[in-house]
């Protein structure tokens, strides 16, 4: 229970900053350090909301955009049918991004590993 708290109070924490500082962030303040070097200045444990403290409005929307337009295009099949994998893996990726940082293993697998199995699975239908 202690750990889910923590993690709250990092959030909440990210979400404050950026409700403060929405349209550029806490990026053009000096940002707190702690005695190793590490930024201590917002949350540091949400992808999402920490991109929106430390940039705000405009690079989160982006970067929302760019996590997210790439698995949308493979989303519609044709006419009014929709691919259940690709909304899975679209909401399983922003899930993790809003509750976790990404990591490059992450984005890998939903950009390169994930369209591939999706091509594959394609061609098998046909």
């Amino acid at each position: 229970m202690v750990c889910s708290e923590a993690r709250l109070n990092v959030y909440q924490e990210s979400i404050s900053i950026f409700i403060n500082n929405p349209i550029f962030g806490i990026i053009f303040y000096p940002l707190a350090v702690n005695a190793s070097g590490e930024l201590i200045a917002f949350g540091q444990h949400s992808q999402i909301l920490d991109t929106l403290a430390l940039f705000g409005i405009l690079i989160g929307l982006l970067q929302l955009y760019i996590y997210v337009k790439p698995l949308k295009d493979r989303i519609t099949v044709g006419l009014k049918k929709y691919d259940i994998f690709a909304i899975t893996i679209m909401i399983s990726f922003l899930i993790v991004s809003v509750f976790n940082n990404v990591t490059p293993s992450i984005g890998f697998a939903v950009l390169f590993i994930y369209p591939t199995i999706s091509e594959i699975i394609k061609k098998q239908k046909l």
